[in-house]
């Protein structure tokens, strides 16, 4: 087929469907340029930006949260699992049964591998924008295309923790995060050459209803 112009959008999708490809429609809402971003190491990351900071830790109970509680000026700490530390309390992240506790003087909520253990990830997102709704708010997720995940999908497996209920990639993470509420003002990946490192990071800030109304209106 010669490379012809088109003087329409029908006439291009119908050329290129013509060619055995796909219409320009479904690429716009199926593909999803990645960004360009630097890759770090995680917790080296997290210790350095958050160093200082009053902070309110999600999922705390890990060794991560001990590794935070040196650098930072004051680290509150939220887990459906019971933790050894001070400034800690016990609640279901999954089934909240009121709002969340809000800590004074909180700088940064951090939300580091927990999203995907949840089966409404969203409800704890528009939680913590309600009770924290001038915080920086940084998710660090599992990437669904990872390096390791790759090699052993084609070896018949699936690498994933078996206490997962979703898997995030870039795409989606970013999609739940707008529909919360939050905008993605910065985005690194950790661990590994982008684009199939093994993790994501997103650091965010809460926007107004406009920015969600936008999101979800989507495709």
């Amino acid at each position: 087929m010669s490379t012809a112009l088109y003087d329409s959008l029908d006439a291009l999708a119908a050329g290129i469907e013509e060619m055995g490809q796909t219409s320009p429609e479904w690429w716009q809402k199926m593909q999803h340029k990645l960004p360009e971003a630097r890759s770090v190491n995680r917790v080296q990351w997290l210790t350095e930006r958050l160093a200082g900071q009053t902070l309110l830790h999600v999922g705390c109970a890990g060794l991560l949260h001990t590794l935070l509680q040196p650098v930072c000026t004051r680290v509150y700490g939220l887990d459906r699992e019971p933790m050894d530390a001070p400034d800690c309390q016990v609640v279901d992240l999954d089934r909240l049964m009121g709002p969340l506790p809000v800590f004074d003087g909180v700088e940064t909520v951090l939300c580091a591998e927990v999203l995907e253990h949840l089966g409404n990830p969203r409800f704890l997102l528009e939680s913590l924008k309600e009770g924290y709704p001038t915080q920086t708010l940084i998710v660090t997720a599992p990437n669904a295309f990872s390096e390791a995940a790759r090699v052993w999908v084609h070896k018949g497996y699936e690498s994933v923790n078996k206490e997962h209920l979703w898997w995030p990639s870039w795409h989606t993470m970013t999609m739940l995060l707008e529909v919360s509420g939050y905008a993605v003002q910065e985005f690194l990946w950790y661990h590994g050459a982008p684009p199939t490192s093994e993790g994501l990071i997103f650091v965010c800030q809460p926007q107004g209803e406009a920015v969600a109304s936008l999101a979800s209106s989507r495709d």
